[in-house]
């Protein structure tokens, strides 16, 4: 199952690139002495390709038996991207969409939430999407009205939680509001 949450509003979304990843390309990797692995150096790729080599300053460990994730739980670990036009699994009627994406924690969540908070002093209504991508059918969309004051971190996380298809696709709206 893939699911994404984005966030959709009639005001801009600033971009924000994730400050402990980066694509490298091979000659940037080996300037900061980094290990590079053998078959890109021999290969024949261009070696000032930008993103043979995606970065990152932190680990990420995933424990199964416990259904958790570590990754140094730093607040700033997010990423807003801008979602293309035309994508058949975003049903949002705003003018603009980006995905968030994150291994969600309290401290990011509050940071979403400050994001969303800059957004509603121009524009009215700012949508928090959870959805189901790109399986081709119809989804039943659950929409949910929530004012910014109400509207806690932890249950940002809940949202980002529901789950996006049972017997179908379910695609979830948070409408907030100030």
């Amino acid at each position: 199952m893939s699911s994404m949450t984005y966030i959709a509003s009639d005001y801009p979304i600033p971009e924000i690139q994730n400050p402990h990843e980066r694509s490298l390309s091979i000659n940037e990797a080996l300037e900061m002495g980094l290990e590079v692995p053998e078959y890109l150096l021999k290969n024949g790729i261009d070696r000032n390709w930008k993103n043979a080599i995606h970065w990152a300053d932190r680990s990420i460990h995933f424990d199964l038996d416990n259904g958790t994730i570590e990754d140094g739980d730093f607040d700033d670990d997010y990423a807003i991207i801008p979602i293309c036009p035309g994508r058949r699994d975003v049903h949002s009627e705003k003018k603009y969409k980006s995905q968030v994406e994150c291994i969600w924690s309290i401290g990011r969540a509050k940071k979403i939430l400050e994001l969303i908070s800059n957004l509603l002093d121009n524009s009215e209504v700012v949508e928090l999407w959870h959805i189901y991508m790109e399986n081709g059918e119809r989804p039943k969309i659950i929409y949910y009205d929530a004012k910014l004051s109400e509207f806690t971190p932890e249950d940002l996380i809940e949202i980002s939680d529901l789950p996006t298809y049972d017997k179908g696709t379910i695609h979830h709206c948070v409408r907030i509001k100030k």
